[in-house]
């Protein structure tokens, strides 16, 4: 029975440990809507030179069907990326951070606790 009580006490501790979600950081947030930006113009010219190739009607009725539908997607296609671009931008110049040092308590092989300095780090949005 104290087995079975002292291994769940060790697995919710190391549960506790590597379970906890972490926000982004505001470099993270900023390369990420420079990528999706990158891929939003990328689209954007995309669809805008497939319209341009079916354009003049050089091609035949059926190219040209296919090449105005997946212009047309990619333009719609690089809408989302461009919100999300600005949105991930919005969040990144929100964020406030402040840095803190803590005492973490963990338990020793002995059965002894101790504290190990951390980190705290806190993003105001």
């Amino acid at each position: 029975m104290k087995m079975c009580f002292f291994a769940t006490i060790f697995f919710l501790q190391v549960y506790s440990l590597y379970a906890q979600q972490t926000a982004p950081m505001k470099e993270e947030l900023l390369l990420r809507s420079k990528h999706q930006k990158t891929a939003g113009f990328v689209l954007l010219g995309a669809g805008v030179l497939l319209f341009a190739i079916a354009a003049p009607g050089e091609v035949s009725f059926d190219e040209a069907a296919v090449l105005a539908v997946g212009g047309g997607a990619a333009i719609l296609g690089s809408i989302p990326l461009f919100l999300a671009s600005g949105r991930n931008k919005r969040k990144a110049r929100q964020m406030k951070t402040s840095f803190r040092l803590d005492r973490f308590p963990y338990l020793q092989p002995g059965g002894w606790w101790s504290c190990a300095p951390a980190l705290a780090v806190r993003l105001a949005f």
